[in-house]
């Protein structure tokens, strides 16, 4: 029975991460945490795709880390859709033979054009070239422009929609290290984003992104996740899931918590795996 009880508090609550709309609830704020080989991606994939089979309006979009292998080729059941912002230059790279590739690509100038050309039911994967661009300005910045993530809270255009953003490798974009030694201010802007991300769901904008560790992003902003998916190599903190339960996870297992009380364990729909060609991004040496 116990088991039974446990399964089912699991399925609920992920089910309220992607099917539900409620505006007395809001949209999902979701950190997905585990080791190498914990298949934290593909819940993200898993995730994005059935908010695109649930939510056909729903805008996605998709942080993609240079330097790593491109992880939205594992898309099994929807199309995705490449944006890099103009003035920064990127090279595809087919890792199985070393040659340039040359994807189509969608460029912008400005937040308000990327969200036009974003599509629906589609994986919309976004380069910036300042990853400020992802959530906020610091005012000190003295600049009119928006993030994504406020542009969706605030806009006229988008702010009635539901959206959810999706950051892959967390850790590039919040570092557990930052600081303001540097004239960009670093920490004012991570703190600046906390502030954004805490009342993102308020205005139907979702966040979900993945890390490997507790301690590998700013603390403020691990703070604000609503959920938690505690995946195999995870070091659970402040939640009532144990650490011998998450020890015994296989692929595809996850325990998720509410603000780490109400929890659960899941095995997510899909494991996504690596197509036979794969890409990885790097800016280009030019």
């Amino acid at each position: 029975m116990g088991t039974q009880v446990t399964a089912d508090y699991g399925n609920m609550l992920y089910r309220k991460i992607w099917e539900d709309y409620d505006d007395d609830w809001g949209a999902s704020v979701v950190g997905i945490i585990g080791g190498q080989g914990s298949v934290k991606t593909s819940a993200c994939l898993d995730l994005a795709e059935k908010k695109m089979d649930t939510h056909p309006q729903e805008k996605i979009f998709w942080h993609e880390t240079v330097g790593s292998p491109c992880q939205f080729l594992k898309l099994q059941r929807h199309p995705y859709k490449i944006f890099i912002e103009q003035d920064t230059s990127l090279d595809f790279v087919n890792t199985n033979t070393g040659q340039l590739i040359k994807p189509q690509i969608h460029r912008f100038d400005t937040i308000d054009e990327l969200y036009n050309m974003a599509d629906t039911q589609t994986l919309n994967v976004v380069f910036f070239g300042n990853k400020k661009s992802w959530t906020c300005f610091n005012p000190e910045d003295k600049t009119d422009d928006q993030g994504l993530l406020e542009y969706c809270m605030t806009n006229e255009n988008a702010a009635e929609s539901w959206q959810t953003i999706f950051m892959d490798e967390m850790e590039s974009i919040f570092p557990a290290d930052c600081n303001n030694q540097t004239k960009e201010l670093w920490w004012n802007w991570v703190h600046n984003s906390t502030e954004k991300i805490k009342e993102c769901r308020k205005s139907r904008v979702g966040l979900i992104g993945n890390y490997h560790n507790h301690g590998s992003i700013f603390h403020e902003i691990r703070n604000k996740f609503m959920f938690h998916m505690w995946g195999f190599g995870s070091q659970p903190r402040h939640t009532r899931v144990k650490q011998w339960c998450v020890d015994q996870l296989k692929m595809g297992e996850f325990w998720i918590d509410h603000q780490g009380t109400v929890f659960g364990k899941i095995r997510i729909g899909t494991v996504y795996k690596p197509p036979f060609e794969r890409w990885t991004v790097r800016y280009s040496n030019f």
